[in-house]
């Protein structure tokens, strides 16, 4: 494009990266290469954060599309029925995965099960790397999703796919990628205090061809993820010493290392009763899984966690980093190493602001870390970073120190995914001594 790009960095200080582009100006109307291909369609827009919602509704808008919005729940139905009792029913409802004082899938089946709304379809909104079940999904009606952060084309191929499938299809049809076929070079610890729970879970993960040790409680579990590489942890809900809550809150603390504050930790329960799973996702697990426990149920849980995790663009957007520097691998790798020299400098001046009570100071710091990872498409490092700038903002320290060992574990995942690009690199946890 007839331009330059180089990057300016001062010790201390950041970096700045520069170009410059001869662009050719383009034609009033071209913002969007979509154009208004949804006119008059009714869509709501579902999300607790107004940030997301007004950047969905920019979107559907330059569509043409007509939109309302809601943060929760509530004003969710209280819009469909106000829509309904109109005769101008919405047609789209884009549902955030965790809206505000209910659960995704109690949502939905009040929605689809409620014939006054009309039916609208379901796309359901869910952040790069969460595990969404298709088959809960499909039951609780929704139909498809949408990855976050959002994207322009993504986001119209699944509103066009599920206008036209409304019409055709009898029951839901999910729109998304199917979970692969993935090789099964997965280490799995299983944590249950009951001899005869840990033998038949080793042998359905066996015979699934997974590799697994197994041990009787919490305490034993700690000690196991500190001394082997584990990529998954079936953790027991009730065990002596300490239980499966107790050791989900210390693992997600950095207890087991600061590698494993974000290993997907699988609940195994007996209790099926309302509220188990919210109280294994209050603990800090990641999925549930009710006793007994059955070998196709435990196959698509982790098939679902598997697919998950191998997307490693939720980590490192590889292309997108590329993309922004014009293909430069030397500047590319240039980037990352200052990033990784300079991160461990701004977490433990964030860590230190936090502990002071600091907390525009640490708001200030974390977001010149939230920038500098996203500037490498540290994707996973950057939404880290965000949880915690939002915690400062809103006055909630506690929280943002609970957030400090993801983050850490993010930096240590971005140092091993973004090592292809061959550069010498100190390492972020040496680095940073001690825990965080």
């Amino acid at each position: 494009m007839g331009g330059q790009v180089g990057i300016d960095s001062e010790k201390c200080l950041g970096m700045t990266i520069w170009f410059t582009a001869k662009l050719d100006k383009q034609p009033a109307g071209a913002a969007s290469q979509i154009g208004r291909t949804l006119p008059a369609v009714k869509v709501l827009v579902v999300d607790s954060h107004k940030a997301n919602r007004s950047l969905v509704q920019s979107l559907l808008e330059a569509w043409g599309a007509r939109c309302e919005d809601a943060a929760d729940a509530s004003a969710t139905l209280s819009a469909l029925h106000r829509a309904a009792a109109l005769n101008d029913p919405f047609r789209i409802v884009l549902l955030d995965l965790d809206p505000q004082g209910i659960e995704v899938e109690t949502l939905a089946r009040m929605i689809t099960g409620d014939d006054y709304l009309s039916h609208p379809r379901i796309l359901l909104m869910s952040p790069l790397g969460a595990a969404v079940g298709a088959e809960r999904l499909s039951a609780a009606g929704v139909s498809g999703f949408v990855r976050k952060p959002i994207a322009e084309r993504q986001l119209h191929t699944a509103i066009e796919r599920a206008l036209g499938a409304a019409d055709h299809e009898a029951r839901p049809l999910l729109i998304g990628p199917r979970a692969p076929t993935v090789p099964r070079n997965v280490h799995i610890l299983v944590a249950d205090d009951d001899p005869t729970n840990r033998v038949v879970a080793k042998a359905m993960l066996s015979r699934l061809g997974y590799t697994a040790d197994a041990v009787c409680d919490g305490v034993d579990a700690l000690e196991a993820l500190k001394a082997a590489r584990f990529d998954f942890v079936l953790l027991d809900c009730e065990m002596p010493k300490l239980d499966g809550y107790q050791t989900s809150r210390r693992i997600r603390a950095g207890d087991a290392g600061p590698e494993n504050a974000n290993i997907p930790l699988l609940a195994l329960t007996a209790n099926a009763m309302q509220g188990a799973r919210e109280k294994c996702l209050a603990a800090g697990m990641s999925d549930y899984l009710a006793k007994p426990i059955e070998q196709r149920q435990l196959s698509e849980l982790l098939d679902r966690w598997i697919a998950a995790s191998s997307d490693t663009t939720s980590i490192f957007d590889v292309d997108s980093l590329r993309r922004r520097l014009m293909g430069d691998r030397e500047l590319c790798a240039s980037v990352i190493a200052t990033f990784l020299e300079d991160a461990p400098r701004q977490r433990a001046a964030l860590k230190t602001q936090i502990a002071q009570g600091n907390e525009r100071s640490a708001q200030r710091q974390v977001h010149s870390l939230k920038g500098a990872a996203a500037t490498v498409s540290a994707v996973a490092v950057a939404a880290s970073a965000d949880e915690i700038e939002q915690a400062c903002f809103a006055g909630d320290l506690r929280k943002a120190a609970a957030r400090l060992p993801s983050l850490e574990g993010h930096l240590l995942e971005f140092q091993s995914v973004s090592s292809t690009f061959g550069r010498s690199r100190r390492n972020v946890q040496e680095t940073t001594k001690g825990p965080v």
